[in-house]
């Protein structure tokens, strides 16, 4: 019999995104015996950093369907971004596709989207009222698979020498 063990020392929230264009992406490799998935990257990886903000939520959420006999997960990444400093970069979010690795205040890593159904922008500017002035965005897909576990110790550029 297998039981699940409570880890106590859980922490709720996101304390990093990473959003990569498909075309950085070299590689995934899969270590079938710890569960986990190294990402190798073009050595010329143009990656977005996103902010993460302790007062702004930002919220992963993947949930199974089944659908005409198979699953699907909507996963759906919601990050805040604040203020309007970069227009291009928000074009750039907007108009490009994604593969997003976010990380949790526990240190687990998960990479979602694939480089054949990626993941799409969809943003929301804000200004006034109570919240922060900024722009509200969503990473969003329908996926024919989970979000993968990423090993924390195993984010390459074609340089081993780069590692994130």
């Amino acid at each position: 019999m297998r039981t699940i063990e409570f880890n106590f020392d859980n922490v709720s929230g996101i304390s990093a995104v990473y959003a990569i264009p498909p075309s950085d992406i070299r590689r995934l490799d899969r270590d079938y015996m710890t569960g986990l998935t190294r990402i190798v990257l073009q050595p010329d990886a143009d990656i977005i950093h996103l902010p993460v903000y302790a007062q702004q939520q930002t919220l992963f959420s993947e949930e199974q369907q089944l659908t005409d006999g198979y699953d699907i997960y909507d996963v759906s990444l919601s990050v805040f971004i604040p203020r309007q400093n970069d227009p291009l970069l928000m074009e750039r979010l907007e108009r490009g596709t994604w593969l997003v690795c976010h990380q949790d205040a526990n240190g687990d890593i998960l990479l979602s989207g694939t480089t054949d159904i990626p993941l799409n922008f969809m943003a929301q500017r804000q200004k006034g009222g109570e919240e922060a002035t900024g722009t509200k965005g969503v990473f969003s897909a329908q996926e024919p698979q989970r979000s993968v576990s990423v090993d924390r110790r195993a984010v390459f550029f074609e340089n081993p020498s780069d590692t994130i």
